[in-house]
């Protein structure tokens, strides 16, 4: 049986004497510090940074592509209408109802 077992009936004070002793002895402390330089060393602040500064990281690289997508957006609408401006022009100055040279893609 293990000592948490033994301990259910004592007070609460011995449990938490305990979980401290088994969980925070100097052994186990000493490995966990090591893993934190091990895991800044492999992968820099940002592994150790944590899920909020990676979320908010994240979050502003999502704004930024929204931004590039808008504007993208915009570039299309505006060379859409360029070239339908073209169309245009092209169909009033060249009404000698021959056929283009070149086929058309049908998109």
């Amino acid at each position: 049986m293990s000592d948490l077992a033994q301990s259910k009936g004592e007070p609460l004070a011995h449990m938490k004497h305990h979980l401290v002793d088994r969980h925070l002895s100097p052994d186990s402390f000493a490995a966990g510090v090591q893993r934190w330089q091990e895991r800044l060393n492999a992968g820099g602040p940002q592994e150790v940074a944590g899920p909020r500064q990676r979320e908010a990281g994240l979050r502003k690289e999502v704004e930024k592509l929204k931004r590039a997508l808008g504007e993208k957006a915009l570039e299309v609408d505006f060379l859409r209408g360029a070239l339908h401006k073209v169309e245009e022009r092209r169909r009033k100055s060249g009404s000698s109802g021959a056929q283009a040279s070149t086929t058309r893609s049908g998109k």
